[in-house]
């Protein structure tokens, strides 16, 4: 009776020996689960995005992120320890088997995640980071989560799909079907209460949880902040071009020489002459009704829009205006784009050709031409609309320049930088969904101007 009762009592002993142990498996596993939101937070602040999984299947996790070519080698893998400054011990759950860790890096095809997630982003490798980046990972189950930035997953006791210590990953075997869906590497995972039927715990970050903290203590700027720096950045560069295009009064001749009248020669509707020799007054006529001059021309009256046919013959001439009036007196032209971003300096280059804000020519500096990510304010301006020695039409009413009167284009490409594809019809790409632009019409400039009091040809084109 005494061995079957020291039986018991050891059979009893070891069960709640085991039943300790588990929980404190389970307990260690959770709490280091719930500090990998600050390790990523930490990690964000230095390096403004996530590591790449750890994926070497060679026996050997050596804690580094995996890259081929530049880009994550796999979007899940082992959490890179030494690349977050942890020890390995840290980055593997109470059963001694690693967390696997999915990162959102744009490499997952189905087709809905675009529709889901409109705003996914590559978190490995972006140099700057914002409050509306979302990820493209979706956890089902105790509480559904979609575009979710990052997972990390224990395999639980069971070590179903877990990675092991040894460089390999178990096989998924005895998984039950949620269990799977943690262990197939695929955009859905799976989150239950913890059980025997359902041993996986798991954590998942979206984009509030990793930027919140960073955004209150101010080591990224809130979205609203970074919009209301790049309004300010556009509209300094518009008072600037605005400023150079209204003081260009330099004298522009608008149309070549018109040639003298003379006799007995065929004149069709529409053509212009000045009058001959000690005739010339300073204005210029059209042909109303054509024909053949003859010896006896016009008086050449100087009232506009008076029409006389010539003495004896059949063509008639209208007074138009004044000779001068067919000349520019204020030019009022941009600058070219500047050829690079740190030349700053009309390099006149247009529309279709993508420039940079030229800041030397506008006495601007380079940080006044740089959006809130640190990239250069792209310029595309129409070249019939700016000081080009080939074109150099400038701006007038009624506008010559300018696709749909449009004269210049401000492009910001935002926190994933600009994208010189979208643009690659210039002016007339209009512009692109995910980038800020400001567009400016010919028509805009004009009307302050003459809103200004600063002087504006009316230039009807070359008769």
């Amino acid at each position: 009776m005494a061995i079957l009762i020291m039986g018991i009592l050891m059979t009893m002993g070891i069960g709640v020996l085991r039943s300790t142990l588990e929980h404190l498996s389970l307990e260690e596993t959770r709490s280091r689960l719930n500090h990998f939101q600050e390790i990523f937070v930490h990690y964000l602040r230095r390096n403004q995005r996530l590591p790449c999984p750890d994926v070497d299947d060679d026996g050997n996790y050596d804690g580094s992120e995996d890259l081929t070519g530049g880009i994550c080698t796999r979007s899940s893998g082992v959490l890179p320890y030494a690349e977050l400054g942890l020890d390995r011990h840290e980055v593997m759950d109470g059963w001694n088997h690693f967390f696997t860790y999915h990162v959102s890096n744009q490499t997952n095809t189905a087709a809905d995640i675009s529709v889901r997630c409109p705003s996914r982003h590559d978190w490995t490798a972006s140099s700057v980071i914002r409050e509306s980046f979302q990820g493209e990972l979706t956890v089902t189950g105790s509480g559904t989560v979609d575009c979710a930035v990052a997972v990390v997953v224990s395999h639980g006791p069971n070590g179903d799909g877990a990675h092991t210590v040894d460089g390999y990953r178990n096989a998924t075997v005895d998984a039950g079907v949620d269990e799977l869906e943690n262990a197939d590497d695929d955009w859905t995972y799976s989150s239950h209460e913890f059980s025997g039927n359902h041993d996986d715990l798991l954590v998942s970050f979206s984009a509030t949880e990793l930027m919140a903290p960073l955004i209150r203590e101010g080591s990224i700027l809130a979205e609203g902040v970074l919009s209301s720096n790049l309004e300010t950045t556009l509209t300094r560069i518009q008072g600037a071009l605005f400023a150079f295009a209204a003081g260009r009064l330099n004298d522009h001749p608008g149309c070549p020489a018109l040639p003298a009248w003379t006799v007995d020669t065929v004149y069709a509707e529409g053509e212009h002459v000045i009058p001959p020799g000690t005739k010339a007054n300073g204005y210029f006529y059209e042909v109303v009704v054509g024909g053949t001059s003859v010896e006896q021309p016009t008086t050449w009256p100087t009232v506009v829009g008076q029409i006389e046919p010539e003495v004896g013959g059949s063509v008639q001439w209208n007074t138009v205006a004044t000779v001068s009036s067919r000349n520019r007196h204020h030019r009022h032209d941009l600058p070219g784009g500047a050829t690079t971003e740190a030349s700053g300096v009309d390099g006149d280059v247009h529309d279709p050709m993508i420039g940079f804000v030229p800041f030397t020519t506008l006495s601007l500096s380079p940080s006044d031409v740089t959006d809130p990510w640190g990239n250069p304010i792209r310029y595309l301006v129409d070249g019939r609309c700016a000081g080009d020695t080939l074109v150099d039409d400038g701006l007038f009413f009624p506008a010559s320049c300018g696709v749909s009167g449009t004269a210049y284009l401000l492009v910001s490409g935002g926190a994933d930088g600009f994208d010189a594809s979208h643009y690659s019809a210039g002016i007339s790409s209009g512009c692109h969904a995910s980038d800020r632009c400001v567009a400016v019409t010919v028509f805009e400039l004009l009307d302050r101007m003459t809103s200004a009091g600063i002087s504006v040809d009316t230039f009807t084109g070359c008769p």
